[in-house]
């Protein structure tokens, strides 16, 4: 993939956002953001290093009100000891489940690989003329969303362009991926001797699997920001002039713009994964 901006199925990326780029007007804080897709896989259950099960809803809104700053420092811990220690088997890589038998652990050696493979196999045949359709025959809100979704992709192709050898591709490794890393999967439980707050548990695998960490960092940052404002408000979102998000990435050890990507690809699943 170069920067033309063409997609190998075909389409001109670029050259769609120049023709509708004067139709869209700059985006307000807080727009468009999207709902998250449920997973449909069966829950399993196992101890260590997983502990999973399930919750009401209600359940995980009342532990959500328990968000302090130490709470946050302990789900980003809780989503790098995931990357790091997790190796379970029997999962497929992320996103490629219906290809195990031509992209699997054995085929892809790393988190470009992972990439490349996800737009090929699922993003651009499934995306790319759903957008095009929407952007070019759609009507307001349909011309937006359909550009939004032609901007990541071209996002991802301007980053599978780099070779592997630069900078962003330091951390290249796939690591073990929760999926749908969201502050409600986790379950918080206080200590009773000391009184402080730790994860305990972890719901919701059905939809895990391999590929970068990145993805989930996006996720988890998006989560962080719009769960602690609407639960916690906007004191806790923001303590001693450090933002809440850049809390979490500060603890978990990853850079900013290596979040804004991933989060694309997060946000492009969400709409492969939505009714037309």
């Amino acid at each position: 993939m170069g920067n033309s901006g063409v997609s190998p199925a075909g389409i001109d990326v670029s050259a769609l956002l120049a023709k509708f780029q004067s139709d869209k007007d700059t985006k307000q804080n807080g727009q468009s953001q999207s709902t998250r897709p449920a997973s449909t896989a069966p829950s399993l259950l196992q101890r260590h290093p997983m502990v999973l099960g399930s919750l009401s809803r209600t359940l995980q809104t009342l532990t959500l009100t328990k968000l302090s700053f130490e709470n946050k420092k302990i789900f980003a811990n809780a989503v790098k000891e995931i990357h790091t220690k997790w190796r379970p088997k029997g999962f497929p890589l992320l996103r490629l489940e219906k290809f195990q038998d031509e992209v699997n652990l054995d085929t892809v050696s790393n988190s470009k690989e992972w990439l490349a493979a996800v737009m090929e196999k699922e993003y651009n045949p499934n995306i790319l003329e759903r957008a095009q359709e929407m952007v070019e025959k759609g009507d307001e809100k349909e011309r937006e969303k359909g550009q939004e979704n032609l901007e990541w992709m071209q996002n991802v192709n301007n980053v599978l362009a780099l070779p592997l050898t630069d900078e962003f591709w330091t951390h290249n490794e796939l690591v073990f991926l929760h999926g749908d890393c969201m502050i409600p999967n986790f379950l918080f439980a206080r200590d009773e001797e000391n009184g402080k707050w730790r994860v305990s548990g972890v719901l919701d695998l059905g939809d895990s699997g391999y590929g970068d960490r990145r993805y989930d960092v996006g996720a988890a940052l998006w989560s962080v920001g719009h769960y602690v404002k609407e639960h916690c408000g906007e004191k806790d979102a923001k303590q001693g002039g450090v933002d809440a998000e850049e809390f979490f990435l500060k603890e978990y050890g990853i850079e900013r713009d290596e979040k804004d990507l991933f989060m694309d690809v997060y946000e492009l699943y969400d709409f492969y994964s939505s009714e037309e």
